[in-house]
């Protein structure tokens, strides 16, 4: 709770951050530091002074200890990791919390399943994000086009189609690829063949096809089968009619 304190601290110095940051009350395990915390949102509402003798009285808290939280070593321009910091532990509380309710439940696999996720979206929301200048990014982008050039590598997960890879670069992170067609054009098999050829591993959700065509698919380009003979049973037919022909 030493950053809560620390954070507190930075917006006695400097009131303006209450103007800027996204940390909530709930953000808050200490219930010393969240009074004190609220009482200062309070206050800024109501476009009152922000010091240490209107957030005592706000609070209810003895302005000895709100003094004790405006350490002469705070420095004001690092609020912006404190938030970060607090938010990360609060986000930790939450899924631990979650994770909690759901060991004590009783309910199927599937109900667990979605209760872990409507409990944790507000969670997976919170993440900090800040502005970067431009001349910054840049800097990044050439940074990584060197070592790009360097390695002679393709900077994402090879597709296995080598002029797909020439164009998009490989699969890679943070970024989402559409594949559009009309039906029975290959869309499953192309995602398929992607899903192998990257070698990670991946999960396939599909509201088209079921786990027992994949399965064949896999099936018959891992084992390079003619699929319809596959489907039709035919080399399996060939092997019995062979097999009796045998026997007499």
């Amino acid at each position: 709770m030493q950053e809560e304190r620390y954070f507190i601290g930075q917006i006695l110095w400097d009131p303006t951050i209450l103007n800027k940051t996204i940390v909530t009350p709930s953000d808050f395990q200490g219930e010393q530091e969240r009074g004190v915390f609220e009482a200062m949102l309070a206050l800024s509402r109501e476009n009152s002074v922000v010091d240490e003798n209107s957030t005592a009285k706000k609070s209810g808290i003895p302005l000895g200890t709100i003094l004790d939280l405006k350490s002469s070593n705070v420095i004001c321009a690092t609020w912006e990791h404190y938030q970060k910091v607090l938010i990360d532990a609060s986000r930790v509380r939450a899924i631990k919390k979650t994770c909690e309710r759901v060991l004590k439940s009783d309910q199927p696999a599937d109900a667990l399943v979605d209760m872990f996720i409507e409990e944790t979206q507000d969670v997976r929301g919170r993440m900090v994000f800040r502005p970067c200048a431009l001349p910054s990014c840049i800097e990044e982008s050439i940074a990584a086009l060197e070592a790009r050039i360097k390695s002679k590598k393709i900077p994402g997960h090879a597709t296995g189609y080598p002029i797909l890879d020439s164009c998009i670069g490989g699969l890679q992170k943070t970024r989402l690829y559409y594949v559009g067609a009309r039906p029975s054009q290959g869309k499953s098999t192309l995602l398929m063949n992607l899903v192998v050829n990257c070698n990670v591993p991946c999960i396939i959700f599909s509201a088209e096809s079921s786990k027992s065509e994949f399965a064949d698919r896999m099936i018959i380009r891992e084992k390079r089968i003619n699929s319809s003979q596959y489907y039709n049973g035919d080399p399996y037919k060939r092997r019995c009619q062979e097999s009796s022909r045998g026997k007499q």
